[in-house]
C-alpha cells in the first residue's frame, strides 16, 4: 500500500491526452482565453460509456488480434 501511495505522489503523469488537458487548463487560467481546449475535453462520452468500452475492449483484442488468438489456440490445443 505504501508503494502505491509513493507512486501516485512521486511519479509524474505521462499520458499525453491528460498532459494536453492540463496545459489547456493552465493556458486558459493564464491568458483568460476560453479558446484553449484540449481534445480530451471535447469528448462527450459519459462515465457509463467509458466503463462499457473498457469492458468490451479486452474481448475485441481476444477475438480480433491474430497473435492473441494464436496464443489461445496453442494453449487450448495441447
Amino acid at each position: 500500500m505504501t508503494q502505491l501511495a509513493l507512486i501516485v505522489l512521486l511519479v509524474p503523469e505521462t499520458y499525453h491526452p491528460v498532459l494536453l488537458r492540463n496545459k489547456a487548463i493552465r493556458l486558459r487560467e493564464e491568458t483568460g482565453n476560453p479558446a484553449w481546449v484540449a481534445p480530451l475535453e471535447k469528448l462527450d462520452r459519459s462515465v457509463t460509456q467509458t466503463v462499457l468500452w473498457s469492458c468490451i475492449r479486452p474481448f475485441q483484442l481476444l477475438f480480433f488480434e491474430p497473435m492473441v488468438g494464436d496464443c489461445i489456440r496453442c494453449i487450448l490445443c495441447r
